[in-house]
């Protein structure tokens, strides 16, 4: 014969139980101050890795702009406020001729400036800036007639 099985409510043993609504609330919101934690964090990653682009193009530009110059008998033409913005190398011939080989990487502008008949320290002779898109910071290279010369860095300022 076959026994029926009966069940009592109060016959159950309740060895496991589940979360309560405030506990998963409270995980949900934990994970979702570490998400937002992470995010700042990737941000801040991100626009020191761009700063460091800046920093390396300067450099670049700097040494070319130096190399350009190495001939006192064969000077670039002046060069009036330039800009270019995107990768690759500068289009522009007067700009091409001072700043000697170089290329930009992506999303980086510069902005450069030379006068050759520069001679006393009143007056600007070169001026290098660089930006990048990402980059919360910009820095710039200046050098004046007499040959002194300056690089500005962690600038406040960047972006597109």
């Amino acid at each position: 014969m076959c026994k029926k099985k009966t069940t009592n409510r109060q016959d159950m043993t309740h060895s496991e139980q589940g979360f309560t609504l405030i506990e998963l609330m409270v995980i949900v919101m934990l994970i979702g101050i570490l998400s937002y934690l992470s995010l700042v964090a990737f941000e801040l990653y991100r626009a020191n890795a761009a700063y460091a682009s800046v920093e390396s193009t300067l450099h670049s530009a700097t040494v070319a702009a130096e190399a350009s110059q190495s001939d006192p008998n064969n000077l670039p033409p002046p060069l009036g406020w330039y800009m270019q913005m995107g990768p690759g190398a500068i289009t522009d011939p007067a700009a091409a001729s001072y700043l000697v080989g170089l290329k930009l990487p992506r999303q980086t502008r510069i902005v450069a400036s030379y006068d050759p008949n520069c001679v006393d320290a009143g007056c600007l002779s070169d001026f290098v800036e660089i930006w990048h898109c990402l980059a919360n910071e910009t820095a710039f290279w200046v050098r004046w007639g007499d040959g002194f010369s300056w690089t500005f860095r962690n600038v406040p300022g960047g972006g597109c």
